[in-house]
């Protein structure tokens, strides 16, 4: 038996979390529902109310966010936190493959779950693909770093087999990518610390070929490079990182995004950002209103 479900879904950390506290506010509802007491009523509802203002906040920073970034061009973004629109590419020859399926694809996320003597579904084996991917808008192309995200895509599998349902999401080559989160661009051979990090590096590879290394600098040839000989091989490797320093800054930059240090919100996603929107503006609204009604009923029940 197969089923497909071709709704939009997501592997974000909010959308579980969505969930989550509906199941949680049933949860108490449930219990609440076993006892007669007005004090274990007002006790649940307040519950409900106080996880539903976690929720809202936590809904209304990501609509903030994507209503509040204006969309940039990769060869033009400023450093820092944007919000860019392209497609998705892969940056190899042969595309990344699906992990269940085995299908050509830029990002993949599974699951693998068995169902129980209760109908109830145990997570088996669960992973996503690591591996970085490209937006391309026309202008340039970025690099995305996908761990950590909040991924949203509208293509997801899910099929039975025996006892055992399968699950995967992915984002497919030449999909609509949006992406928010931390851009950077870095010069190929940008060196963390200078010239003079640089030059250890370079120093250290050269270390690694000793017979190289003595065949260019050691001048008496005695098998030992001496002060003036371990001096001159500095200088050497001083020009070769000041000529290739020098040759990258023609170079065109990498461009890069990342999760935001601050902790700010960090989504990709093959789906338009206005339906991301309107998704969360209607989880806000529905944790608003289950924030105002058990606090308003617990209050309620407490005081009478």
């Amino acid at each position: 038996m197969r089923f497909t479900l071709v709704t939009s879904t997501t592997r974000g950390r909010l959308e579980w979390a969505n969930w989550t506290t509906s199941a949680a506010h049933l949860a108490l509802l449930g219990f609440a529902t076993q006892s007669d007491e007005r004090r274990i009523w007002a006790v649940c509802l307040l519950l409900i109310g106080t996880i539903s203002l976690f929720a809202w906040a936590g809904n209304y920073r990501r609509w903030r966010a994507i209503v509040d970034t204006p969309t940039s061009r990769v060869e033009s973004a400023a450093q820092g936190y944007v919000e860019l629109s392209g497609r998705a590419r892969w940056p190899g020859a042969e595309p990344l493959r699906s992990r269940l399926r085995d299908i050509p694809c830029c990002w993949y996320w599974f699951q693998i779950e068995e169902q129980g003597s209760k109908d109830e579904w145990t997570v088996q084996s669960q992973g996503e693909s690591p591996a970085p991917f490209l937006l391309d808008d026309g202008s340039g192309q970025c690099v995305i770093h996908p761990g950590e995200a909040e991924i949203h895509s509208r293509h997801r599998e899910v099929w039975l087999h025996d006892d055992l349902r399968y699950t995967e999401l992915t984002i497919l080559p030449d999909d609509p990518l949006y992406a928010i989160g931390a851009f950077s661009s870095e010069r190929p051979f940008d060196a963390k610390g200078g010239v003079d990090a640089a030059i250890g590096v370079l120093l250290a590879k050269w270390k690694d070929d000793r017979a190289r290394l003595l065949e260019r600098f050691d001048l008496d040839r005695n098998g030992e490079l001496d002060v003036q000989e371990w001096t001159l091989a500095r200088r050497q490797a001083r020009r070769e990182v000041e000529t290739r320093r020098a040759q990258a800054a023609h170079e065109p930059a990498l461009h890069v995004m990342r999760r935001p240090r601050d902790n700010r919100l960090f989504l990709l996603s093959n789906m338009e950002p206005e339906s991301l929107a309107r998704k969360y503006v209607l989880w806000k609204w529905a944790h608003l209103g289950l924030l105002f009604a058990g606090l308003i009923a617990g209050s309620a029940l407490l005081i009478n």
